[in-house]
C-alpha cells in the first residue's frame, strides 16, 4: 500500500512536468527573443552618433556659459543704469 502511494505520487509529478512542458511548445514566436550578431560597421556607427553626441553636448555647454556670461554683463549693466537714474533723481529733487 505505501508503494502504491509513492508510485501514484510520482506519477502525478510525473504527469505535472509534462503538461507544464507540453504548454511551453506552442510559444508564438513573438515571445522568443531575436537574437542576431552585431556587426563590426554597426559598431562602428554607434561610436561615430556617441562622438557626434559628445561634439554637440560640448558646443551646447559652451553656448551656455556664453549665455550666462551675456547675462551677468546684462545684469551689471542693468545696475549702472539703476545707480545712473538714482543720481538722476538726486540732481533733480
Amino acid at each position: 500500500m505505501g508503494n502504491t502511494r509513492c508510485c501514484m505520487a510520482l506519477a502525478g509529478r510525473l504527469l505535472a512536468v509534462f503538461l507544464a512542458a507540453v504548454m511551453l511548445l506552442p510559444l508564438p514566436q513573438a515571445m522568443i527573443p531575436n537574437v542576431q550578431a552585431v556587426t563590426q560597421a554597426e559598431i562602428d556607427g554607434l561610436k561615430a552618433d556617441a562622438s557626434s553626441l559628445d561634439k554637440k553636448k560640448a558646443d551646447l555647454q559652451k553656448q551656455l556659459k556664453a549665455i550666462a556670461a551675456d547675462k551677468n554683463k546684462a545684469m551689471d549693466q542693468k545696475k549702472l543704469l539703476e545707480d545712473q537714474i538714482d543720481v538722476i533723481q538726486a540732481e533733480v529733487s
